[in-house]
């Protein structure tokens, strides 16, 4: 008699055990202890959206990313046609949920700017049924043109988020290029307030003639921000809303090309590499043409053909070092490197007091204007060519307290990064104390001094609304020297879960108000008038280095 296995609720098994007697028993298939169901509409209208594609993983496991490769623990599935999912889910936990559709870019569950809700599971808890709304894609497109109205082909368009100039946000990109017809698309972009530029190079600047020097052929398209401006401070913002699509022009001009001059050194120094020097766009900027070698005893390394804006020069050295300056070209120019980047560069010396743990951190030096990030561990944010350590070193290098790093000369904020609970407690340049994070560093040799202490704090809890949890919420943890000028310390932010909970770890130590507010998102949080009635009604903070603080807290209304 043959085997039977039949399929839920229930396997049942049939058994022969003797002559026509059977024996049946029921053995219970295992089930997910958790189950998350809910519906997906789009934001703006709140009409379903059918056959999207949805993903869940445990929070903090980014998984297994390689094309083709078997991830355990992704969880996939897709709504039907009213929008609707359901997943059956292994364990407990907090869980990252993402979506997906044609016309909609992947998005994470109450997604706001790089915040967004994780599904909690704890057993006793109540089933959780959602509600994902999907934001519409926007979508910039446009032609670019030359200076005669033919298409640009091959121009390179980059988009920016428009943030504060201390905000990370400001060095998210999306970039796009021109086909044949000089039309460029850049599309799955969310909502927000943007900056447009686009780098190219005339078609006809890349030959004999142009090398040669005629002026003719010796020029550069800049770099050009929207609406036609060549400095990025003069940029205009470009404000999209859910599922718009606008369409955005630029007409080229040209301009003389500037030059750079360098000594040949492998002429004068048989040692010296065989490569020469490089040259890196730092704002603005944009190599777009070949360096050229001139012959004779005399002879010089020039490159050519650049836009106006910012440069870092590397030159190797014979040692092996590099040598690293700054030098801003402008429109036409034919400058001599020495001349050019002596007053421009600020050879910076870094010294780090009270780290217990030099060599697992870095320096950070961001620039308030352009954005552009420096540290100390690679020297700059646009790859520094440098020679590898040698092994002999590395053991030296873990206990350094003394740093070195070239930067164009102008203002930055000093952060420390690489070791979570070391923290800035003061600095000093040239010997005299800083108020706050923020210095201006002049051309020269420059002495900048880090006082730093160990043990940062951390703050976790739940928030509510009306005796329940709220999800979503921004949770923000504000010090009572905010605004003020000389502050070290930095606000924080968060974004409640399913149950309420929220999470912020890496305080620098200090005084705080703690706070939540239901759909604050929109809210000008950088202004302390308008924060100000929310801390009222805060939750004030004393935390000392290396403490856990748990709290509940009732959200505000906006």
């Amino acid at each position: 008699m043959m085997f039977s296995v039949r399929s839920a609720p229930a396997v049942l098994l049939t058994i022969m055990l003797s002559g026509d007697r059977l024996c049946t028993s029921q053995i219970p298939v295992a089930k997910p202890p958790f189950h998350v169901s809910g519906v997906v509409l789009r934001a703006d209208t709140n009409v379903p959206v059918p056959r999207c594609h949805l993903s869940m993983r445990p929070e903090g496991q980014p998984g297994n990313r390689r094309r083709g490769a078997f991830d355990a623990n992704l969880y996939t599935a897709e709504a039907d046609p009213q929008g609707r999912f359901f997943f059956n889910l292994p364990s407990e936990g907090s869980w990252q949920l993402s979506a997906s559709g044609t016309g909609f870019r992947t998005q994470f569950y109450n997604e706001h700017e790089s915040f967004s809700s994780a599904v909690v599971l704890r057993s006793g808890m109540p089933t959780p049924s959602l509600v994902f709304r999907l934001e519409p894609d926007s979508t910039l497109a446009g032609f670019v043109r030359d200076e005669a109205g033919e298409p640009v082909r091959n121009a390179l368009l980059s988009l920016q988020i428009a943030a504060p100039p201390l905000e990370i946000y400001g060095n998210r990109r999306q970039r796009a290029t021109t086909d044949d017809r000089g039309h460029y698309e850049i599309a799955g972009i969310s909502p927000g307030s943007y900056r447009l530029s686009v780098q190219a190079a005339p078609w006809y600047a890349a030959g004999a003639q142009a090398r040669a020097g005629d002026p003719v052929f010796d020029v550069v398209y800049p770099t050009t921000w929207y609406p036609g401006v060549f400095d990025v401070d003069a940029a205009g913002a470009i404000s999209l809303y859910k599922g718009e699509a606008k369409q955005i022009d630029f007409n080229l001009l040209p301009i003389p090309a500037g030059h750079l001059h360098f000594p040949d050194v492998s002429r004068t120094n048989p040692a010296a590499p065989l490569y020469g020097p490089t040259i890196e766009p730092i704002e603005n900027g944009s190599v777009n043409g070949v360096m050229t070698q001139v012959s004779g005893p005399s002879g010089q390394v020039e490159i050519g053909n650049l836009a106006p804006g910012l440069y870092r020069v590397i030159q190797p050295q014979a040692d092996g070092q590099v040598a690293t300056s700054f030098v801003r070209v402008a429109a036409g120019a034919n400058l001599s490197l020495s001349a050019a980047s002596s007053a421009s560069t600020a050879d910076v010396t870094v010294h780090v007091q009270g780290e217990e743990r030099s060599g697992r951190s870095r320096v950070n030096l961001t620039d308030v204007i352009s954005g552009a990030v420096y540290n100390s561990a690679s020297g700059g944010a646009f790859g520094l060519h440098r020679r590898p350590p040698q092994p002999e070193e590395n053991a030296a290098a873990d206990t350094l307290a003394e740093r070195h790093l070239a930067v164009p000369a102008g203002r930055y904020q000093v952060t420390l990064a690489g070791d979570p609970e070391l923290y800035l407690t003061s600095l000093e340049l040239k010997g005299k104390p800083v108020a706050g994070r923020i210095v201006t560093l002049p051309g020269g040799p420059v002495a900048l001094t880090l006082n730093v202490a160990h043990g940062r704090a951390h703050v976790s809890g739940r928030a509510s609304l009306a005796g329940k949890p709220v999800e979503g919420a921004m949770v923000l943890l504000v010090p009572t020297s905010f605004g003020q000028i000389g502050a070290i310390d930095l606000l924080r932010r968060d974004q409640s879960n399913t149950d309420g909970s929220f999470e912020l770890a890496d305080i620098i130590p200090g005084d705080y108000i703690l706070l939540a507010i239901d759909h604050g998102w929109a809210i000008n949080w950088h202004d302390l008038s308008t924060l100000s009635p929310y801390l009222l009604k805060g939750t004030p903070l004393s935390l000392p280095p290396q403490s856990r603080s748990e709290q509940e807290i009732a959200a505000q209304a906006p």
